[in-house]
């Protein structure tokens, strides 16, 4: 009888398996079917897709996020209701972001030259600015300058070593990198005035059957626009100090007040900020401060004007000074500042910058597991990886803080398409590694006087800790960051170019001699030992600043027995950039700053309580 029901039994369970294994031959069949379908896209068609994502008008996608804001604009919040921060902002501009999503960029670089340039003319074609009429390049378009110039032989310079700019071959410094540069050039080279006519194929199609028109030099400034009331200027330094000398230049014009400086990492651009905030706390100016009192204007994506404190859409701008660190984009800039506005920056050799970067930004995805910066330059493929959020710090840093993509090709045609973008943009730039002269050259081009531009190194790192580069290392560090190099020598170029035409080296070096002097009167005045104390040395911890990754950097101590309105004085040209952007903040919003404040106290006492250990009953 068992037997019986045993053999019944059996093709009962081999139908079960059967209906098993066709049960499982169907799923492995649409599975491959699904699989088939999407290898069916193949990866020139994504990079295609990816590209006419990217190189949508950058105005539509301007359009893009003020429709992505429409729910709930933060302009139609009352400032003090709003909790929106960085991470929020970023949140809501998903779409935004996009456009400038490092993959997608990656994915650009993929094409052809001739289409990267086409997009870099598109964008100098957006991105044209409208000059005020007082600036030197707007003097330069009026005298029918071309502002778009053919590749020719690089200007002469002292510190340059001339070589004609070919694919392939590199530019070298006479100079070592540790040296400072004492000799400025004496000539400049004639540049090849020849237009770029034939840079991109015109029978190219355009999106959207827009036709594209290329900018040969900038346009007139904006016309009827209503003069702002002039603010009593109050000396820079108060009277506890000794007035400095007065220019000659200074009574023919009317200094500028409304700022816009594009603050570049590790190019003594900290030094550059304090003297902002000093001229424009002085004269009771406008800052464009980051919301919720953040130290970056939603660094490291790109700028939005939202993040401005107190910034509200469509009304008229009341802003005049905006220094913070950004990621530039100037559309959105544009949003926040007057028309009026006098725009620069600078820039520093990119040998100097990623010396210091390696240690300033030493944890860094780039940087953090690399022994030394020789071993990073020699396996730059094990240590570097462009998709990281942070990779920017370990490579042609200076050209994304200008918004442009740092994995990028970089070709002869491509670098200068980007430096007539950063020309059209910006009314002057500076040179870091002659920082006096570069005080010199804005003071008269700002109208200022020579108390406007002077200063104390700030956010300095102690030197004596580096060991000189070899010349391999030189090499290195100019090959990976070629694209900030070849920026940095055509803006080299320019700047002593304009020094010869503004002014002539005569004044130029008097000027630097009673900056340097005025220097050395306010170092006596203020400073004990005239000069930077080591971190662990400095004794008010209102002055201390910030020690970040492995650099160590620099402060001051004051003089004792100082009276009051010259101590108040020193302490402004010696306060690091978080504590006197955080004073700054506390003066134009001081209601949001006591709820920051206090926000802060209660999150700190929750968090202590949430830590303390729970105490039973006995």
């Amino acid at each position: 009888m068992y037997a019986l029901k045993k053999a019944q039994l059996v093709p009962k369970r081999q139908l079960g398996r059967f209906w098993i294994l066709i049960i499982f031959v169907s799923i492995l069949c649409i599975s491959l079917q699904m699989v088939g379908k999407l290898q069916q896209i193949s990866c020139k068609q994504k990079i295609k897709h990816l590209k006419l994502q990217q190189n949508i008008n950058l105005q539509g996608t301007s359009q893009l996020l003020k429709k992505t804001l429409s729910p709930h604009p933060l302009s139609s919040i009352p400032i003090s209701h709003t909790e929106t921060t960085p991470a929020r902002v970023s949140s809501r501009r998903m779409k935004h972001n996009q456009a400038f999503n490092p993959t997608l960029q990656l994915q650009n670089d993929l094409s052809s030259p001739e289409e990267n340039a086409s997009d870099d003319l598109r964008w100098l074609s957006y991105t044209s600015r409208q000059p005020h009429p007082s600036s030197w390049s707007s003097k330069k378009a009026a005298e029918g300058t071309p502002q778009i110039k053919s590749s020719g032989p690089l200007p002469k310079a002292a510190h340059i070593t001339n070589r004609e700019r070919e694919p392939g071959k590199k530019m070298e410094m006479a100079d070592s990198a540790g040296e400072s540069q004492q000799n400025p050039p004496q000539g400049t080279g004639q540049r090849d005035g020849e237009l770029l006519t034939n840079l991109v194929d015109t029978t190219r199609a355009q999106p959207q059957g827009r036709v594209m028109e290329v900018p040969l030099s900038r346009p007139k400034a904006f016309k009827g626009q209503l003069p702002r009331p002039k603010t009593p200027v109050s000396p820079l330094l108060t009277p506890g100090l000794p007035d400095g000398p007065a220019s000659s230049r200074e009574a023919a014009c009317t200094p500028k007040t409304h700022i816009f400086f594009l603050k570049v990492h590790k190019s003594a651009s900290s030094t550059i900020m304090n003297i902002l905030f000093r001229f424009g706390e002085q004269r009771n100016l406008t800052f464009a401060l980051p919301i919720d009192q953040f130290s970056q204007l939603f660094y490291p994506f790109h700028f939005v004007a939202e993040v401005v404190e107190g910034f509200k859409d469509g009304t008229r701008s009341s802003f005049d000074i905006m220094c913070h660190h950004m990621r530039f984009l100037q559309t959105e800039v544009q949003r926040v500042m007057p028309n009026d506005t006098f725009y620069f920056s600078i820039l520093r050799n990119p040998i100097h910058l990623m010396e210091s970067s390696f240690m300033y930004f030493k944890a860094s995805s780039s940087f953090f597991k690399a022994k030394n910066l020789d071993d990073f330059l020699n396996h730059t493929s094990k240590f570097y990886n462009p998709l990281r959020p942070d990779s920017h710090y370990g490579r042609n840093l200076m050209a994304f803080d200008f918004g442009f993509n740092h994995n990028g090709k970089v070709s002869t045609q491509h670098t200068q398409l980007l430096a007539q973008i950063i020309e059209n943009q910006f009314d002057l730039i500076l040179i870091a590694e002659y920082f006096d002269e570069s005080m010199v050259l804005l003071k008269d081009a700002l109208c200022w006087s020579l108390d406007d531009v002077v200063s104390f190194p700030i956010n300095q790192q102690d030197a004596s800790y580096r060991s000189p580069l070899s010349s391999t290392t030189i090499q290195k560090i100019k090959s990976w960051n070629k694209l900030d190099w070849e920026l940095y020598l055509h803006f080299n170029h320019t700047f002593w170019e304009r020094i010869n035409q503004s002014m002539g080296r005569e004044y130029l070096q008097q000027e630097v001699t009673a900056l340097r002097k005025r220097r050395k009167q306010l170092a006596k005045t203020c400073l004990q030992g005239e000069q930077s104390v080591h971190s662990w040395e400095i004794q008010d911890k209102l002055l201390a600043p910030l020690q970040y990754g492995k650099a160590r950097i620099l402060g001051y101590n004051l003089k004792h027995g100082l009276d009051k309105a010259t101590k108040q004085a020193c302490q402004s040209l010696v306060m690091p950039e978080l504590q006197y952007s955080e004073r700054l903040y506390k003066r134009q919003f001081p209601q949001k700053a006591l709820q920051l404040r206090q926000a802060k106290k209660d999150s700190k006492a929750h968090h202590m309580k949430k830590q303390r250990p729970f105490k039973g009953h006995a």
